[in-house]
C-alpha cells in the first residue's frame, strides 16, 4: 500500500490544513505539533508551556 502525498498544506494563523491524495484532510495546531516534536529547538517552547507542567500535591 503507497502512502497518500500531500497535495496542499495551508498555513493559518494558530493550525495548518493538510490535504492528502487519498481526500484525506487534517487540521494541525502548531502547539500540537511543537509539544510532538521532539528536537532541541522545540524543546524550551514546550517546557514552558504551563499546560506541559506538572503540577505537585501539596
Amino acid at each position: 500500500m503507497d502512502l497518500p502525498e500531500l497535495k496542499r498544506l495551508e498555513r493559518r494563523d494558530v493550525d495548518m490544513h493538510l490535504t492528502w491524495s487519498d481526500g484525506t484532510e487534517h487540521e494541525i495546531t502548531y502547539d500540537d505539533l511543537r509539544h510532538a516534536c521532539p528536537c532541541a529547538k522545540c524543546a524550551p517552547q514546550r517546557n514552558d508551556d504551563e499546560s506541559s507542567k506538572v503540577c505537585a500535591e501539596p
